[in-house]
């Protein structure tokens, strides 16, 4: 090999390193990207898209994700709760985990024991399945578990390919804190507020 003209020689390494990179490549790319079928099938599969804290918390609780994808976390063993207005109007929350749009509240923590202090809370509506219209997201300090307020929170919101992520802070005995409004209209969001309370 080495007496090949040079440009020959690079060549065929670069043909050989490609043929490795694909190898090694294709049968990781399977793993981590949900099928076609799951797709076309409306079939929700955890979507890692917000920042590596979130996702590490819905991929340990089995968090789904689709076309809507909206999660809740905070860092103490109080019960904040998330809660999604949809387009016909139905709250998606703990008392009413499925509506009948299609969203549901599959991650739900810190209810009862055992406590987390890295909680973490999850609503989606599965691909092709999300409702054309206007949401609303809250969240809800519903039970001190004995950790001095404010509690502090995160929501992140995955729309289509759009991704946001918004903080805040409620307390005990605080009404349901409107986080962010917005229209979907299949592929798109809108914004139309981002704070206030519902």
């Amino acid at each position: 090999l080495l007496a090949l003209p040079k440009p020959l020689f690079f060549g065929l390494m670069g043909i050989v390193g490609c043929g490795i990179g694909w190898l090694l490549g294709e049968p990781l790319l399977i793993t981590i990207r949900p099928s076609e079928q799951q797709i076309s099938s409306g079939e929700a599969t955890a979507v890692l898209v917000f920042n590596p804290e979130f996702n590490r918390r819905l991929e340990r609780e089995g968090a789904k994700s689709g076309d809507i994808q909206i999660s809740l976390m905070w860092n103490n063993i109080n019960d904040l709760d998330l809660h999604c207005v949809d387009p016909q109007g139905e709250e998606i929350f703990f008392q009413h985990k499925r509506s009948r749009s299609g969203g549901e509240l599959d991650v739900d923590m810190n209810v009862s024991s055992p406590l987390s202090n890295e909680p973490v809370e999850n609503i989606y509506w599965s691909h092709g399945n999300a409702p054309s219209g206007r949401y609303i997201i809250g969240v809800h300090h519903y039970k001190n578990h004995g950790v001095s307020d404010p509690t502090h929170y995160k929501v992140a919101l995955k729309v289509g390919e759009k991704v946001q992520e918004f903080s805040g802070q409620t307390s005990s005995g605080d009404s349901v804190t409107l986080v962010h409004e917005f229209t979907y209209d299949g592929e798109t969001a809108g914004v139309i507020s981002a704070d206030g309370s519902i």
